[in-house]
């Protein structure tokens, strides 16, 4: 009868079915994936942040997080969102919470980790790590050698002052055997 189920509704509710059961008498497996809970009575998905879909099988869009996937992401500079917290994850170049800081002078690449190669007051593209000379010097490029058995990679850059004619030389080199 209607009063039955609703007594038995009622019992479920109150007592509760196991974490994968739902229903009347709790006869009915839950459906739900990545960690959602399960409606004891109706067997709907109540998803965990940064999910949705009817079985919590989608992570949220692009650009939204959270519950709902209803938060709006904060990133900026092309970094990606955490689709569950929202934390940014930002792109080589760029730091601070929302990546809206590209990395300090001498630094560069991603998470700002790499040490920029610029010498004699050139600047660092915080991306790249390209230098930009001051004015009166230029980069040249004046071996580079690689070999594909030893996976070696090497070269000299020479940094001349195009007033003075002063040359000052750089070795550099990344080496896998």
């Amino acid at each position: 009868t209607v009063r039955c189920l609703a007594e038995i509704q009622a019992l479920v509710l109150l007592l509760g079915c196991g974490s994968d059961l739902w229903g009347p008498h709790c006869s009915n497996r839950c459906q739900c994936l990545n960690s959602a809970r399960c409606n004891p009575i109706t067997g709907a998905c109540v998803c965990t942040d940064g999910y949705q879909g009817w079985r919590c099988e989608e992570t949220c869009d692009p650009g939204f997080y959270g519950k709902d996937c209803q938060q709006q992401c904060q990133c900026l500079n092309n970094a990606t969102c955490n689709h569950g917290t929202g934390e940014c994850v930002c792109a080589p170049g760029y730091s601070g919470a929302f990546c809206e800081d590209p990395c300090p002078p001498g630094k560069h690449g991603p998470r700002c980790e790499q040490r920029c190669p610029c010498q004699n007051g050139g600047l660092c593209h915080h991306v790249s790590g390209e230098c930009s000379c001051r004015p009166g010097w230029m980069v040249s490029l004046l071996l580079y050698r690689h070999h594909d058995a030893g996976q070696s990679v090497s070269g000299t850059h020479e940094y001349r002052n195009l007033n003075s004619q002063a040359i000052l030389k750089e070795f550099w080199g990344l080496f896998f055997f």
